[in-house]
């Protein structure tokens, strides 16, 4: 949390694999490994901050006005691997 709000955030550059899935309504976003589940506000002007970069990934693959599942994957374990070695 971050004042209060949820927040992603990453100790240093990552990669992440993401897969999207058909649905019937909506667009939800799926970090799996964190057990996390948002469906992502349909009005633009609505969006909070963290909405703001999916949104704009949707528009690079012209996603948005598709119902779909995003589900994000790490790819590799070395950033938790850093954030471990940091307590």
């Amino acid at each position: 949390m971050v004042y209060g709000r949820h927040a992603i955030a990453f100790p240093r550059a990552t990669t992440i694999r993401v897969k999207v899935e058909d649905c019937k309504k909506g667009v939800t976003l799926m970090f799996p490994s964190w057990g996390i589940e948002y469906q992502l506000e349909k009005d633009v002007e609505q969006r909070q901050s963290f909405e703001k970069p999916a949104g704009a990934i949707l528009e690079q693959l012209n996603l948005t006005k598709k119902a779909c599942v995003l589900k994000y994957f790490q790819t590799s374990k070395e950033a938790w691997d850093w954030e471990d070695q940091q307590r």
